[in-house]
Formats: C-alpha cells, structure tokens, sequence
C-alpha cells in the first residue's frame, strides 16, 4: 500500500504537461513556479487557485420541478453561472419558471434571496440551453457556509419534463 499523494495533471500554456506525486514544485524563476499540493489544491507562485464546484440535476418529471434545496454550503462561494434546458416545456397557461436563490436560516426556497437578473422560462423552447444573467448585486451571488442554494419555482409546471440543470460555484475567501 502506498502513502502517496493522489496524482494530479497540470498543463503549461506553452505546451508542457505533466504528472505529479505529493509535494511537488516545477520550474523556475519568480514568474513561473507550479506547486501542487494534493492536500490543499493548485497554487501559482503561492497562490490558491480555486476549483469550481459543477452541481448538476436531473429532473426527469413534472413531479420533480418543485421548489427545493438543492446544495448546503460547506464555506464561501461565488456563483459562477447557472444553465437549463428541458425536454418538454410547461404548457400551463400562466407563467412557469425557476428561480435560483440563496435561503439563509430556515427560509423556505420561494423566500430567499434571488442570484438570477431573470428567472428561466420553463415554458421556452424545448431541447434549447438557456443561461440567464447573474443578479447585478454582487452580494446576491455569494453563500456563506450554511447558507443553502435553492430551486424556486413559479406557475403549474404540468407538463414540464427533461429539466437539466448545472450550476457553478467557485470556492472565495471567507
């Protein structure tokens, strides 16, 4: 059994690539020094890089798309960008749509704090990615750990179905 590192690929712009064990520092100079640390991630002349957290969820039927937790944070993070698309869109006749938010406490979802500009039509057009815009209040889009990222819909999602949705955070300093 061996006690070493796990191993880990890091990529130079230029073209170098290589594997790395444990504790390793590569390169030379005050611009150009890699460290990677199995233990604690990727730094770049001492500092962290941060590792986006990709969260994906399938919805597969109507019965599904209801307002729900969906991630508990384990410390800071900044939201990075939010995708949807669905199979069947809703044929219900008001609006429906998905909203992401931030519940602090013991908020339901539908009370919290929107991170989107706009929500995401679930009656848009089928088998088509939407990507809606970020809330313009920088705030809007931080978690602080504990706080929970939630899935708010809006309107009878009837017939909605196929619902895929990815959502990206990236780890920030607390």
């Amino acid at each position: 059994m061996s006690n070493t590192a796990p191993r880990r690929t890091l990529g130079y712009r230029s073209g170098f690539a290589s594997s790395l064990e444990g504790n390793v520092a590569i390169g030379s100079g005050a611009n150009n020094t890699v460290s990677i640390f199995a233990e604690d991630g990727v730094d770049i002349n001492g500092s962290p890089l941060a590792t986006d957290v990709v969260l994906s969820f399938n919805l597969s039927a109507a019965a599904n798309v209801i307002d729900s937790n969906l991630f508990v944070a384990d410390r800071a993070y900044q939201l990075v960008s939010v995708e949807e698309a669905h199979t069947v869109a809703g044929s219900d006749g008001s609006a429906v749509t998905l909203d992401i938010k931030k519940c602090t406490g013991t908020q339901a979802p539908s009370a919290g704090t929107t991170m989107l500009a706009a929500t995401i039509d679930l009656k848009g057009a089928a088998n088509t990615v939407q990507s809606p815009a970020l809330s313009a209040t920088a705030a809007n889009t931080l978690l602080a750990a504990g706080d929970r990222l939630a899935m708010d819909i809006t309107g009878t999602p009837t017939a909605v179905a196929g619902v895929a949705l990815t959502i990206v955070l990236r780890p920030v300093a607390s």
